[in-house]
């Protein structure tokens, strides 16, 4: 007997999506490509990347989670099929946001990003939009520029051999005073490394769009708007594409 899928977009179908492994086993190392299992405290899993780019689109999930931003996120989550969609296309990861939205995301290396790429991209979000979908490129221009991917990296990276207590009274502090520069709280004691460890969990912030250095301000609060500068606005449906055309200028 054929079970019928539930249809794209709707609950059923994120509930299936969320509960199945990923449907595509992803090649492991090659030449060119390393396989990545991450551990994700959010999701109390492994996550598989297929090489750094991948890896860095995880890194950027999982810290969204951390900030509450996300609710799950899974790894080659689902398979369009052709009666349906009019493709047969895996996405790289979806996200469900913490007040319920659905995104759909792919992850490009800019410069091997051709017309046809593009024109597809773009059909792809106009289509996934008929199911109530969201659909973002994350590429190496925007929004995981080197300074976004590097701050990602060493913030996970430190997260991981930081103590809880130079955290804990880096938090005291940034709360006591609100905001303070880099310079500044390395007179008081603290550390690049234990920065950047609390700035994982969201105890603290700083831009990340900018590399850390002794004039960054770090604050007790997001001023910069970490969840529209991962995922984006959804008011004006062009404003991600037209920023990927205007980043990636130089691939054609």
């Amino acid at each position: 007997m054929h079970l019928t899928e539930p249809p794209l977009g709707s609950a059923a179908w994120l509930k299936q999506v969320l509960r199945t492994p990923p449907v595509r086993t992803l090649k492991g190392r090659t030449k060119s490509t390393q396989y990545h299992h991450i551990w994700s405290a959010n999701l109390q899993r492994c996550v598989g990347a297929q090489g750094r780019n991948e890896a860095i689109a995880v890194l950027a999930l999982d810290y969204l989670a951390n900030l509450k931003h996300v609710e799950n996120f899974k790894e080659q989550p689902f398979r369009c099929n052709l009666e349906e969609f009019g493709f047969e296309i895996v996405p790289d990861f979806l996200a469900v946001t913490c007040d319920g939205q659905v995104f759909v995301i792919e992850r490009k290396v800019c410069r091997f990003l051709t017309a046809e790429i593009e024109i597809n991209l773009d059909r792809n979000r106009r289509l996934f939009k008929n199911f109530g979908l969201q659909y973002v490129c994350w590429t190496d221009k925007s929004p995981l520029t080197h300074p976004v991917s590097h701050n990602l990296l060493k913030m996970r990276q430190f997260s991981l051999s930081v103590h809880a207590e130079p955290k804990d009274r880096l938090t005291q502090h940034i709360a006591r005073v609100r905001s303070s520069d880099v310079e500044k709280l390395m007179q008081e004691g603290f550390d690049y490394s234990t920065i950047l460890a609390s700035a994982w969990t969201g105890n603290v912030f700083f831009d990340i769009r900018e590399h850390l250095s002794p004039a960054t301000v770090i604050r007790e609060r997001d001023q910069v708007g970490i969840r529209a500068t991962l995922l984006g606005g959804v008011a004006d449906e062009y404003a991600w594409w037209n920023s990927l055309l205007s980043t990636c200028e130089g691939a054609l």
